[in-house]
């Protein structure tokens, strides 16, 4: 989660906050669903132009810039993986997922 919430205030060239984010589960719900309404407002405006733009940031001590499209597809991984990871975790405490943790599902709808 917060992989692609960090990557979306970087494309979308905003400060990145400082502090932690509370971990009880109403909080993390609450945030997940703001994450994804942000994606998809962000993704609703995207267009090729902005999409092959240069996308620059500081991460930590150095500068860096990427292409837009190359922090979206390092979120599609991250994302894929980290999602993959919850749903394991998930199953083996019995406990099914109460929110979508498909994040290919989710991008289809965003790109449909």
């Amino acid at each position: 989660m917060e992989s692609e919430w960090t990557n979306l205030r970087r494309l979308c060239g905003e400060p990145l906050p400082v502090g932690e984010l509370p971990l009880n589960r109403e909080a993390m719900f609450s945030q997940w669903r703001a994450i994804h309404a942000d994606w998809a407002a962000y993704m609703g405006r995207l267009e090729a132009d902005l999409f092959f733009a240069d996308c620059a940031f500081n991460d930590g001590d150095r500068a860096v810039k990427l292409k837009t499209w190359q922090l979206i597809f390092d979120v599609i991984y991250q994302g894929t993986s980290h999602r993959s990871d919850i749903m394991r975790i998930a199953a083996e405490v019995h406990e099914t997922p109460q929110f979508d943790l498909s994040l290919m599902q989710f991008l289809s709808g965003v790109f449909r």
